[in-house]
């Protein structure tokens, strides 16, 4: 099955990555002077954090709905509901550990 993006989400998505990228730049800028600048290996390492965090998360939902498809239809759209969630909670957990660690730290 073949899915396609809507165009105005084609248009928009590489902005959004250009403002993801932008973004621990712009928590850089925040620190003063007496800091001085920051490697761009705590940068990388920032976004490695981010990463393994959507894998992670992606990797958890692929596995609730693979575990959810022993129940019936009800229990596993509530499993399922529940999976998304976590999916979700854990992708906030790594830009939140990427930009508290990594990206805020001066």
């Amino acid at each position: 099955m073949e899915t396609k993006l809507r165009p105005w989400v084609t248009r928009l998505l590489p902005f959004a990555l250009l403002f993801l990228v932008s973004l621990s730049a712009h928590a850089s800028t925040q620190c003063p002077e007496q800091y001085g600048h920051k490697s761009p290996i705590r940068h990388l390492l920032g976004w490695l954090v981010v990463a393994l965090g959507v894998v992670a998360g992606c990797a958890l939902f692929a596995w609730i709905v693979k575990w959810s498809l022993k129940l019936r239809l009800r229990m596993r759209l509530l499993v399922i509901a529940f999976g998304l969630a976590a999916m979700l909670a854990v992708w906030v957990g790594g830009f939140g550990a990427a930009f508290f660690y990594f990206f805020f730290k001066c």
